[in-house]
């Protein structure tokens, strides 16, 4: 549970740096940081985070141009 809370304090401090965070959208890097923390939290395998990690991303950059939710270094 400590470790969870963790990664929730780490990715909210993380992603308050942008203003597109600064709403309620703040929630949706929570969400798939609990969604990357489960394999490594349950199965105590370091590399289970890192590795979903990159794949969160690359779908992000796919399909941000459909949503209203942009990844900073992409933006116009």
């Amino acid at each position: 549970m400590l470790a969870w809370i963790a990664v929730l304090l780490l990715t909210t401090t993380y992603h308050l740096g942008y203003a597109d965070f600064r709403t309620h959208k703040i929630v949706q890097p929570n969400i798939g940081s609990t969604i990357m923390a489960l394999p490594t939290l349950l199965a105590a395998n370091p590399m289970a985070s890192p590795i979903s990690h990159i794949f969160l991303h690359t779908s992000a950059v796919i399909h941000s141009p459909h949503t209203g939710l942009f990844l900073p270094p992409h933006r116009e």
